[in-house]
């Protein structure tokens, strides 16, 4: 089984590399993403649009999320709540700022002929700021050795509020000029209904939980590494698929500065979003592992989402578009300098993070729980050694 899992090891270990590959293949050969993006099936009643490959596979993207929010999740997040509701605060910031930032820019910026480029990116910032948290937030903090208790209390937290996104992207959007929206303004309107956001955000996430539960956390476990690869390959799907949509027109003609002015900028986003999380553990006087797992909750966001709705919602927004493209490979990017800054934090003996022995922990003394973590299952353990980034 070992042989088997390797290549599974092997993608999440390269997943940066490959990410970077499907953009550049989308630049150099978009045809294949282009048809993909464009298949749809029969119309849906309730919705009055067609099914496409997108929402589907923003649907796997949320039935994923939920299914790594189990009961014993729950657990986790009561032993720090005020620490997982100041990370939410924390996101909230930045949502808050990114948006006010938009708004500034907009009203700074009455004629929009030389200004498109900077407000979009603006408008991807803020689109990123919304979304929920990344699931690979969780790996990236098992792997540093950051308190994984925490960092799925706020995926938790963040995947049950990820139905707010919808109005706030609607309220966004309206504000956009007529150069980002384009001729997708009234149909965009169409989709921010109850439909929309029962059969593609509430429905995935239920199933997630359902699923779970009836899976029990043995299967449940079973199946994670597998799920894992199933959301690293849909993610670079989506990114592909997209990309395909607005890299050829960004890129032809190529425009260095251009881009290079872009790639600072998502940069200093997602350094931005480490700094908030990592100042959100200073103000709470969190421990070191604590202070790491809230920066890289706060710092990473489900930007598959973000590209599913940004699509839907505007249209072919090539600018919007490469921001939230850059910004997936941008949070990976600071995500592993941080790891190599602050990670590997020396674990205390006798306490474990794994979230699935929580509710037994108060019945045993440290001695035992040092004892315990000796004879850790092997399904466990051969995840925690598997465990790599991951969207």
């Amino acid at each position: 089984m070992t042989g088997a899992l390797d290549p599974l090891r092997w993608l999440h270990r390269g997943f940066i590399f490959l990410l970077f590959g499907a953009y550049v293949l989308a630049s150099i050969l978009p045809a294949p993403g282009v048809w993909m993006k464009s298949i749809s099936w029969n119309s849906i009643p309730v919705i009055g649009k067609s099914l496409t490959t997108s929402l589907l596979m923003l649907a796997v993207l949320l039935f994923n999320a939920g299914l790594f929010v189990d009961k014993e999740h729950l657990t986790a997040l009561k032993r720090r709540p005020m620490l997982s509701v100041a990370g939410m605060l924390g996101k909230g910031f930045l949502a808050i700022s990114w948006i006010g930032v938009l708004l500034l820019a907009l009203w700074a910026s009455p004629s929009m002929s030389s200004k498109t480029l900077w407000i979009s990116m603006l408008a991807g910032f803020a689109i990123v700021s919304i979304m929920p948290t990344a699931t690979s937030s969780t790996a990236w903090a098992q792997q540093s050795n950051a308190n994984l208790a925490l960092s799925l209390g706020l995926l938790l937290i963040s995947t049950m509020l990820a139905p707010a996104t919808i109005p706030v992207m609607k309220w966004i959007t309206s504000h956009l000029p007529p150069e980002l929206n384009s001729d997708r303004t009234m149909e965009s309107a169409n989709l921010f209904d109850v439909g929309f956001l029962a059969t593609w955000i509430l429905i995935p996430i239920l199933l997630g939980l359902l699923t779970q539960a009836c899976l029990k956390r043995a299967g449940t476990l079973r199946i994670r590494p597998w799920l894992r690869t199933i959301n690293a390959i849909n993610l670079l799907l989506l990114n592909y698929m997209h990309g395909a949509s607005f890299l050829p027109q960004c890129l032809h003609p190529f425009q260095p500065g251009i881009l290079g002015s872009m790639l600072i900028g998502v940069l200093a986003c997602c350094m931005t979003a480490f700094g908030v999380g990592s100042l959100v553990g200073r103000l709470s006087k969190a421990p070191d592992r604590e202070r790491l797992a809230l920066m890289f909750g706060t710092g990473m966001n489900n930007n598959g989402m973000a590209l599913v709705l940004a699509s839907h919602f505007l249209g072919e927004a090539s600018w919007i578009g490469l921001t939230i493209a850059l910004c997936t490979f941008g949070q990976h990017v600071v995500a592993a300098l941080t790891q190599n800054l602050y990670g590997c934090l020396t674990i205390e003996p006798g306490v474990s993070e794994n979230p699935n022995r929580l509710e037994t922990k108060h019945n045993s003394s440290v001695d035992q729980n040092a004892s315990s973590m000796e004879q850790q299952p092997d399904i466990i353990s051969s995840e925690s050694q598997s465990v790599r980034p991951r969207p």
